[in-house]
This record gives C-alpha cells, structure tokens and sequence, in this order.
C-alpha cells in the first residue's frame, strides 16, 4: 500500500497527548462501576487504527472501520506488528 491518500496526524508532538486524552474520555464514564464498562470499541473512521489500536487493551473487541483501502492495510499491519 501506498499511503499516499491515508491521512496522517503530521504533528507528531500532540499524538500521546491527544491519544491518552481520548482514552481517558471513553474510559471516563465506566471509572467509577468498571462492571459497566463496554466490551466493544467501533472506531469509525479508523484510517490506520491509531485510536483503535491504542485503546485496544481496555476492550474485549475492537473493529475499525475505513472505506480507505491502502489505510485499512496498513491498519492491518499495524495491528499485527502490536500483536492486536
């Protein structure tokens, strides 16, 4: 895949900041009752599963969701180089 029309984040600076900011965000509601907690992350829009994958640990399941080929092959691999 050429990556050529995925679209990336290109100021890499903000990207843990911005990632643990959307974990925290998702996770927040189930703090207080983890029994409540959803076992199934649907990433929308996933391009090549840097949310998906990041807040993979916290869920049972993950599906990513992209109409971009050439993202949802390096989504792939990407999850595959993570062991997810």
């Amino acid at each position: 895949p050429s990556g050529q029309a995925a679209f990336f984040q290109n100021n890499s600076a903000i990207l843990p900041s911005l990632v643990h900011h959307v974990i925290d965000k998702v996770a927040e509601p189930w703090q207080d009752d983890k029994s409540r907690r959803p076992v199934c992350l649907v990433d929308v829009y996933c391009g090549v599963g840097l949310f998906a994958l990041s807040a993979s640990r916290h869920f049972s399941h993950v599906v990513g969701i992209e109409v971009d080929e050439d993202a949802v092959d390096m989504a792939r691999e990407n999850a595959r180089s993570r062991g997810v």
